[in-house]
C-alpha cells in the first residue's frame, strides 16, 4: 500500500512509464469493500490513462505470483502490446535510460536480470536463468498456456519463468540488465531497477539506497 501511494512522482518522472497501461494483480483472501476501494483510489492517483485492478485469492507467495502470471497470458490481456513488464508490487524502476534502449531493438524479445548470477544462492533459485522481481518480454513471443503449470509446488517462480520464456532463451534474444547487488542478496539491485526491503517513503527518501 505504501508503494501504491508514493509511486506516482516516480512514473510521472518518465515521460514512457507514465503512458503505460498498467494491470494490477491483488492476490488476498477475505479482501473487504474498504480495502477494493483504498486500493482502487490510489491507483487512480497515478499518472497513467487505463489503469485496471485485478482482484483474485491468494494461494500462496509463490503460487500467487505464478498464479498471476498464468491469468494475464492465458486471458490475453497483453494482446496487441509490443511489450509486457513485470515487477513485484515493491519493485521501483527508479532510472529507465538502461531499460529502454534494449527494448527499441527489434532483435531483443526479452529484457531480464541474470537470476543465475543475481540469486545463486537462494533456494530453489539457483537453477534459473529468470529473475522474476524484475522482467520485460515480447507477448508475442510468449504462449498463452506458458504459465498453465502454475500449481506445480515444485516450481518455484524464478524457475516457472525459465521454462515460459524458453523461446526467447532459444532464439538468443535475451538480454541482461548489468548485474549488481549492494546486499550481495538475491533482490534485484541493478540497472536503474530496485527491489525494496523498505516501505516507499523510506526508499525514496533523499540518500535512497542507488544514491549510497
Amino acid at each position: 500500500m505504501s508503494f501504491l501511494e508514493c509511486l506516482p512522482p516516480v512514473l510521472a518522472a518518465s515521460p514512457r512509464l507514465s503512458k503505460a497501461d498498467v494491470i494490477l494483480c491483488v492476490g488476498r483472501e477475505n479482501i473487504t469493500d474498504d480495502m477494493r476501494r483504498n486500493i482502487t483510489v490510489l491507483l487512480d492517483k497515478w499518472p497513467m490513462r487505463n489503469k485496471i485492478v485485478h482482484f483474485g485469492g491468494n494461494p500462496g507467495k509463490q503460487a500467487g505470483a505464478k498464479l498471476a502470471a498464468h491469468v494475464g497470458f492465458s486471458s490475453g490481456w497483453f494482446r496487441g502490446y509490443d511489450w509486457v513488464i513485470r515487477v513485484n508490487p515493491d519493485t521501483v524502476i527508479y532510472d529507465d535510460k538502461l531499460v529502454w534502449p534494449l527494448m527499441e531493438r527489434a532483435d531483443n524479445w526479452g529484457v531480464f536480470v541474470s537470476c543465475k548470477e543475481h540469486c545463486k544462492d537462494h533456494f530453489g533459485c539457483a537453477p534459473a536463468r529468470t529473475h522474476t522481481d524484475f522482467l520485460a518480454v515480447r507477448p508475442s513471443r510468449v504462449p498463452r498456456d506458458a504459465f498453465a503449470d502454475w500449481q506445480a509446488s515444485s516450481l518455484h517462480a524464478e524457475l516457472q519463468a525459465t521454462v515460459a520464456f524458453r523461446d526467447i532463451y532459444a532464439a538468443k534474444a535475451d538480454v541482461y540488465l548489468p548485474w549488481y547487488t549492494a546486499h550481495g542478496g538475491w533482490r534485484v539491485e541493478c540497472g536503474g531497477v530496485w527491489h525494496s526491503t523498505l516501505a516507499c517513503p523510506d526508499l525514496l527518501a533523499p540518500r535512497s539506497p542507488w544514491q549510497r
